[in-house]
């Protein structure tokens, strides 16, 4: 049984890996342009201590909505700059750590179901 599920994660992983690594070199799509390389609130770690210093700004509005994205771009522009290869890593990581917890996600659902059925035949009872 965890050779199976070390199996899956490889799986996973390896998959997430060949499935994204084309992207690592690509350039800025998009709105990147807007929300990383012409954004100066991620370039200045001090409008996350004090948002408010930041309303002027004319990306305000997008760093209120998503706080967490640009905190993750702020992060990402601190170590990588505008290379954009660490910024595509960060991505491939962040989306292979996703598919990590749907696959623990439904393997808690699936053994919890299979105890319940267990339970309930224990019981004498039909299951579903």
């Amino acid at each position: 049984m965890l050779k199976t599920r070390i199996f899956h994660v490889l799986l996973i992983v390896i998959a997430g890996i060949f499935v994204y690594s084309n992207t690592l070199q690509s350039s800025f799509q998009f709105d990147d342009k807007r929300n990383i390389v012409e954004n100066s609130i991620i370039k200045d770690f001090r409008y996350f201590s004090e948002p408010s210093k930041a309303k002027g700004l004319n990306i305000y509005d997008g760093f209120k909505n998503r706080f967490i994205g640009f905190l993750t771009f702020a992060l990402n522009y601190r170590l990588h700059g505008l290379d954009v290869t660490g910024y595509h890593a960060v991505n491939l990581i962040i989306h292979i750590i996703n598919a990590l917890l749907v696959y623990w996600l439904a393997l808690l659902t699936f053994f919890r179901v299979a105890k319940w059925q267990r339970d309930k035949v224990a019981e004498g009872q039909d299951a579903p």
